[in-house]
């Protein structure tokens, strides 16, 4: 005949005077518990941090550095992070890749790596909406920054 295992039974707590008292034999379990919990909660409040940061110092940085730039730059989208830090595509004011804010797209980009922000950091010429889609998604990114386009042929006789 086989026998059945014994179905382990939960932790049993004692509280007094506001004090938790466990059985010796229930300790172990109880910290192994204990810990988990007490793990998930660290990485909750991390996270929570981070987001906090993240929409108070990050944001904000990205969205000033090009409004600072407003004459070189469109537009900004913050797309999907990847293993390597956040995605930033920056859309150039012209057509034409610009050289110099190429470099100060670098320099920034240094900067928020000193500052614990991973950034890649790209620039595309300015095109059409359906051009964009030759490297992100729009409608799935983050607009942290935009000026109106203006429409073709506005402006003429």
């Amino acid at each position: 005949m086989t026998q059945l295992s014994r179905t382990r039974k939960p932790v049993y707590l004692r509280f007094d005077g506001g004090k938790v008292f466990i059985t010796p034999e229930d300790h172990p379990r109880f910290i192994m518990a204990a810990k988990r919990a007490v793990k998930i909660l660290q990485r909750e409040k991390a996270v929570e941090e981070k987001l906090r940061q993240f929409n108070d110092e990050y944001l904000p940085l990205l969205y000033q550095w090009c409004l600072d730039r407003r004459d070189k730059i469109r537009a900004c989208y913050l797309d999907a992070p990847t293993p390597h830090g956040l995605t930033v595509f920056v859309i150039a004011a012209t057509d034409q890749y610009d050289f110099e804010l190429g470099d100060e797209i670098s320099q920034f980009a240094l900067r928020l790596e000193r500052e614990g922000w991973s950034s890649n950091i790209l620039q595309i010429p300015d095109g059409e909406e359906e051009d964009l889609r030759t490297f992100f998604k729009p409608e799935n990114a983050l607009e942290v920054y935009a000026q109106a386009k203006a429409a073709s042929g506005e402006g003429g006789s």
